[in-house]
């Protein structure tokens, strides 16, 4: 969600591992949600910390509309985000992501 509380429709939500390379990605849905996963179905995400990216859904390059979160949140060395997945069930992880 944006700091004001609405939520990032469309965002694309990657989590990789600096460790092994491992990447999972997901899109967030009309509440802001996201759901992750490997390239295999139903594989699950490996127990590791990742850095987490999130790509705001600006429409076509040609006419994009204006950032509604900091382009931090692009980079792993400058998003801040920083999660550990455990072994075994589902983790939430909320992000609370900052205006430009």
């Amino acid at each position: 969600t944006r700091k004001d509380g609405s939520p990032l429709v469309g965002a694309r939500v990657t989590f990789r591992s600096p460790r092994t390379g491992v990447t999972a990605t997901g899109y967030t849905d009309e509440s802001g949600n996201y759901s992750i996963g490997t390239s295999t179905p139903g594989e699950g995400v490996p127990p590791d910390g990742y850095y987490v990216t999130v790509l705001e859904d600006r429409g076509p390059v040609t006419s994009q509309k204006p950032a509604t979160v900091h382009p931090k949140y692009t980079l792993p060395s400058d998003s801040g985000l920083l999660f550990k997945v455990e072994d075994g069930g589902e983790t939430t992880f909320d992000i609370v992501l900052d205006p430009p």
